[in-house]
């Protein structure tokens, strides 16, 4: 499943029925408990202190983490890509491609996804998440469909007290490392820590601190703001098993809906 190549957001203004969403040229995956029931239906570079290439100021790291915090709570719908790139203990998904939306009572999610299971076997499937449900076919064809656990809903996976969220609001050490060109988007890079505490709180079977990039949209080329968001987001977990390397999470997400 090769990853996208393209990433734009879209902010929705508040409530107002309907919401009116105003655009911005400008990467989850489910929540990992919906990962794990769909399993169950079948190096990141050091960063810089001053950033080489960079001609403009760079705006307040903490206001950047705060902002990234906020549009991954506020994410409406994305196209969504993960993969991880080794053994993460209790993680069953190890690639995901699809679409994501945490709107409704439950959200939807749909793609492809690879599982990797405990006696070394892989499958291949498609599932579908929608109205409390999962729907999985594996590549042999045969369709499978459970009732989804109640916290397997993708804007969990998101949120600041459940998600990804989590972990940027108790990232530690925080760098503005540069701007960057992402996919077309212009974005601000930002290197952190997270300690071991929040890393397990988000993965109970991961030990270790967590060292994580993220790329958050930045001003455009005529200094306007744009609705901001998050685009990519690694997390590099130290090696989990005696052998092992270090892992990297990568999260990328496009077409971007914010609420």
């Amino acid at each position: 499943m090769p990853p996208r190549s393209r990433s734009s957001a879209t902010h929705m203004s508040p409530p107002a029925s309907p919401r009116a969403p105003r655009t911005a040229t400008a990467r989850l995956v489910p929540a990992l408990a919906a990962l794990t029931a769909v399993a169950a239906a079948a190096a990141i570079p050091a960063g810089c202190a001053t950033p080489a290439g960079v001609s403009e100021p760079l705006p307040a790291e903490r206001d950047l983490t705060a902002t990234a915090v906020t549009s991954l709570g506020e994410l409406d719908s994305a196209s969504v890509t993960f993969r991880t790139t080794g053994y993460v203990p209790g993680l069953a998904v190890h690639e995901f491609d699809g679409e994501v939306s945490t709107s409704g009572e439950y959200g939807t999610a749909q793609g492809e996804a690879r599982l990797y299971h405990p006696d070394g076997e892989r499958d291949d499937v498609e599932f579908m998440l929608a109205n409390g449900t999962i729907h999985v076919t594996r590549g042999d064809g045969v369709r499978r469909s459970q009732p989804a656990p109640r916290n397997a809903r993708p804007g969990w996976l998101f949120d600041a007290d459940t998600g990804f969220g989590y972990l940027l609001e108790h990232a530690e050490d925080l760098r503005a490392e540069s701007v960057e060109d992402l996919a077309g988007n212009r974005t601000y890079r930002v290197a952190a820590t997270v300690p071991e505490e929040a890393v397990t709180t988000l993965l109970p079977e991961v030990t270790g601190q967590a060292t994580v990039k993220f790329w958050v949209s930045a001003l455009d080329e005529t200094g306007q703001e744009e609705p901001q968001a998050v685009h990519r987001l690694w997390i590099q977990l130290p090696p989990q098993r005696q052998g092992s390397g270090a892992v990297l999470l990568e999260l990328d997400l496009a077409d971007i809906t914010l609420r």
